[in-house]
């Protein structure tokens, strides 16, 4: 993995500006966090595990702010896990029909909405308390504006 001093410095080679004169490093790495960010969001590199506790009844939960996509959902009732169906929300209205709030072990899972306000949409209804382990795409952690330069970034191979 590049340094973010590597980073800053290949930057300024395609700027042609060697030395920080148009351009503050504060500058370069606030860009740099934005093409991270953008590369997470194109390539789904960045990976992470998520839990969500089950709310007797709630079959709604916003999940971290972080979090771009679900890759995959398991329902953990201690007994066993049992992977969840990712379904469209649009498509939902064919999995419960008339009833969306049929209680049971939850089977199919949706998502709705965007990062910072994912919503996680459970069917059927959580009868128990249980965990939702999370398989998702995340956005990266930001480099530091400022401080060490020897810091890796974890930027996908190749793509920096």
């Amino acid at each position: 993995m590049p340094t973010i001093n590597e980073l800053v410095t290949q930057v300024r080679d395609m700027l042609d500006e060697r030395v920080a004169g148009a351009w503050s490093n504060e500058q370069l790495r606030r860009w740099l966090n934005e093409g991270n960010r953008d590369l997470a969001r194109y390539t789904r590199h960045y990976k992470a595990l998520d839990t969500v506790a089950t709310v007797i009844g709630t079959a709604e939960y916003t999940l971290d702010a972080n979090i771009i996509a679900i890759e995959q959902a398991w329902y953990d009732d201690t007994v066993r896990q049992t992977p969840l169906a990712a379904r469209h929300y649009e498509s939902m209205d064919a999995v419960w029909g008339s009833s969306q709030n049929q209680a049971g072990d939850p089977s199919y899972f949706s998502t709705y909405g965007l990062s910072p306000t994912l919503r996680l949409r459970l069917f059927p209804v959580p009868t128990a308390v249980a965990t939702i382990r999370l398989l998702c795409a995340v956005v990266p952690t930001e480099m530091a504006l400022s401080g060490s330069d020897t810091t890796a970034v974890d930027v996908p191979g190749h793509w920096y």
